[in-house]
């Protein structure tokens, strides 16, 4: 019995010993999952802010249907003196041209814009459910830190108990008739 309760005592340190790094290296991924949270939170922020940014540009499409105003108005005026022989129709169908084709770079432009938008938006999600993610995982390493803690404190003690107890037993059995009749 004594020896059965030395082994169960020595089986006791070598766990105790064995919680502690483990409890320290949750310590650890706890303290890195603080700081990983806090860079989550200002890369996710900085998302945010970009793709509010995105979302409050001026539109594209203003501008666009007010170029093709104008070049209406120009070909409308440069058709009207063409009819009256007019110098100076080349250079006005020439802005008119230029006109519309700075109409099409922008609806392109417009195009792309939407798209990177789109992008930051969903972006922006991902970004959101990866810090939630996180402070979640956080949360739970904390929570498993601090139970880790309290287990191998009350490990210790129990183990230090346990040693009394196996001593105080292991001289009572030393003392008592029964090791004599052995």
């Amino acid at each position: 019995l004594g020896k059965s309760l030395g082994d169960l005592q020595t089986g006791l340190d070598d766990f105790g010993k064995n919680v502690k790094p483990l409890a320290n290296s949750v310590t650890e991924l706890d303290a890195g999952l603080g700081k990983l949270e806090e860079s989550s939170a200002s890369l996710s922020q900085g998302i945010e802010k970009l793709n509010q940014t995105a979302q409050n540009s001026p539109s594209v499409s203003a501008s666009v249907e007010d170029i093709i105003a104008k070049a209406t108005a120009i070909e409308g005026i440069a058709a009207s003196l063409e009819s009256k022989d007019v110098d100076g129709i080349y250079t006005l169908r020439q802005l008119e041209s230029g006109l519309y084709a700075q109409a099409e770079n922008l609806k392109a432009s417009a195009q792309v814009n939407g798209a990177i938008s789109q992008g930051l938006a969903g972006l922006d999600q991902g970004s959101k459910e990866l810090n939630a993610g996180i402070s979640q995982a956080h949360k739970g390493s904390a929570e498993l830190s601090q139970k880790l803690n309290v287990a191998s404190g009350q490990l210790e003690e129990a183990s230090g108990k346990l040693a009394a107890g196996v001593g105080k037993l292991d001289k009572g059995l030393s003392n008592s008739d029964l090791v004599r009749l052995g």
